[in-house]
Parts: structure tokens; C-alpha cells; sequence
């Protein structure tokens, strides 16, 4: 296990999978570069391919939280889009 990821209690909740669809959960960017890491790694090793098309970024924050940074996630050299959050 690579460590990094949300937890709710003792269960590991930072990648949930439904058939072909995956989502990925951490509370800081550089876990989740890491989580996206592994994921390169696994399509290397398994040769498969993640779409970076059909992927979508979602920051989420406190509202009182106005520093607004600007991070950039990719998967497989693709960057992903950021979506905003209602």
C-alpha cells in the first residue's frame, strides 16, 4: 500500500473503483500525484491506458479558504481537466 490516500476510520477510501471507472481521494496534491504515479506505473506495467480525456480534477476546500491554487494533475503525459466545485 502506498500510504497516501483518504481514510474514513481505519478504511482505506482513496481509490474506489466501479467496473472501469476509478476516483481517486487525497486531502493534499502531493498524494495525489503520487496515487496518479502508481496509476502510470500500473498502465506501464499492464499495458493499458488511462483517459485523461474522460478524467476531471475537483478541488475541494473550505469556503474560507481563498488561496486559490493552481495545480496541474496528468496521467499517461495528458493533463487532466479542473472542474469547479458548486
Amino acid at each position: 500500500m502506498a500510504g497516501v490516500g483518504c481514510y474514513l476510520g481505519t478504511n482505506f477510501v482513496g481509490a474506489l473503483a466501479y467496473a472501469d471507472d476509478i476516483v481517486l481521494v487525497c486531502s493534499t496534491p502531493s498524494a495525489m500525484l503520487k496515487l496518479l504515479s502508481i496509476c502510470d506505473a500500473f498502465a506501464v506495467e499492464y499495458d493499458i491506458k488511462f483517459n485523461a480525456q474522460k478524467s476531471k480534477l475537483l478541488v475541494v476546500s473550505p469556503r474560507n479558504h481563498h488561496k486559490q491554487a493552481t495545480y496541474s494533475f496528468s496521467v499517461g503525459d495528458n493533463p487532466i481537466e479542473r472542474v469547479e466545485s458548486f
